[in-house]
């Protein structure tokens, strides 16, 4: 079992579970929801929430299936940086950017979804490596 305040860094997608984070990062991966005709983009809710948007990076899936064509098609995802506390955020270290240069480029990731993954909101491997590497020194 892990130690109280032993996170931190936290990378996820739905479905969520609940979690007493005192200060640290969460990497809070989502697409806009449509409900009755209207788009529902995450932020409103993050905005009603104590975290701290730091950026926000877009996730280009590159495709993915129209499940209603009465609007255009949602090929990508927001991730969103977010802290609790409000300690500075420093670039990670030039090996690292060195490691994924086109990741560390700029804030819209070209990622293919990991499509053998059951999970039911599942995101490549790839992008929890840039989002540790982008948080820490280890």
């Amino acid at each position: 079992m892990l130690s109280n305040d032993s996170i931190q860094c936290i990378i996820t997608s739905p479905p969520y579970n609940k979690l007493g984070l005192r200060q640290g990062l969460l990497f809070y991966i989502h697409k806009d929801r449509r409900y009755s005709h209207c788009d529902y983009p995450p932020e409103q809710f993050i905005f009603r929430s104590k975290l701290k948007l730091y950026q926000t990076i877009i996730w280009d899936r590159g495709s993915t299936p129209n499940q209603n064509n009465s609007y255009f098609r949602p090929n990508h995802e927001k991730i969103f940086w977010l802290t609790k506390s409000s300690s500075n955020i420093s670039l990670p270290p030039k090996y690292y950017r060195d490691c994924l240069p086109e990741y560390f480029k700029g804030a819209i990731w070209k990622i293919k979804p990991d499509r053998k993954n059951k999970h039911p909101a599942p995101f490549p491997s790839i992008i929890a490596e840039i989002c540790i590497l982008t948080t820490t020194d280890e």
